[in-house]
C-alpha cells in the first residue's frame, strides 16, 4: 500500500493497516490514507506478515531498493478482527502511537 501523505525522517509516526473483506486500509497518526481492495488476507490465518522487513518484492511495481525498514518500530499489535476508523483514531489519540 501507498500513500501521497509525506513523512519526514527523524519524525515519529502511528502506522495501522487494517484487513478487512472490503480489502486492506491504510491509516497514518489515525487518519486512513485510504483502502486498497486488492487481494489481501481475509484473517482466515493462512500466508504470513511481515514486519520491518520483507524478501520477496521481486517482480513489484515501485519495490523499494532495500527489503529492510531503516529505522525503529516499537509498539506492534495483532487483532484477529479488523480495528474500525474510529477504533485506530482512538489508539493514536489515546497516545498508542506515540
Amino acid at each position: 500500500m501507498q500513500t501521497s501523505t509525506s513523512v519526514d525522517t527523524g519524525d515519529s509516526y502511528y502506522v495501522a493497516l487494517v484487513f478487512s473483506s472490503a480489502g486492506g486500509e491504510l491509516f497514518l497518526n489515525g487518519i486512513s490514507q485510504g483502502i486498497n481492495t486488492a487481494s489481501f488476507p481475509s484473517g482466515s490465518g493462512s500466508g504470513y506478515y511481515a514486519i520491518g522487513g520483507e524478501t520477496s518484492f521481486n517482480g513489484w511495481d515501485n519495490a523499494p531498493s532495500t527489503v529492510w525498514f531503516n529505522g525503529y518500530i516499537s509498539n506492534v499489535a495483532i487483532y484477529n478482527y479488523p480495528l474500525t476508523a474510529t477504533q485506530v483514531l482512538n489508539h493514536y489519540s489515546a497516545g498508542m502511537g506515540r
